[in-house]
């Protein structure tokens, strides 16, 4: 779609690139403070999304084991998600509800 960011999904948004900056590119992480475990890598103290910037494509290779610790976590939190649904009350104490943008 023109105009929007290349998003990675895995039962939900898992994260979003942005290539476009001057100094390095974002890979954002739409719910990244709720991501299980510590990554140091990502940026942002708001209660929601973290940033990961990538500076060169060497970073980015650098950057690999981090990512792929973020998206093994990411896809372990969303699978013991999945398999709680018949059990919703579980699941919604240890992971508040995901707020959707308002579309403008």
């Amino acid at each position: 779609m023109a105009g929007q960011a290349p998003t990675f999904t895995y039962r939900g948004k898992l994260a979003s690139f942005y290539p476009k900056g001057k100094q390095h590119a974002n890979l954002m992480f739409h719910t990244g403070a709720w991501i299980p475990g510590k990554h140091a890598r990502l940026e942002g103290s708001g209660s929601t999304s973290r940033v990961m910037k990538v500076g060169s494509v060497a970073e980015a290779h650098a950057a690999r084991p981090d990512i792929e610790r973020i998206v093994k976590a990411w896809c372990e939190w969303r699978d013991a998600d999945a398999g709680e649904k018949t059990r919703p009350r579980a699941a919604a104490a240890r992971n508040p509800p995901v707020k959707q943008p308002r579309r403008r």
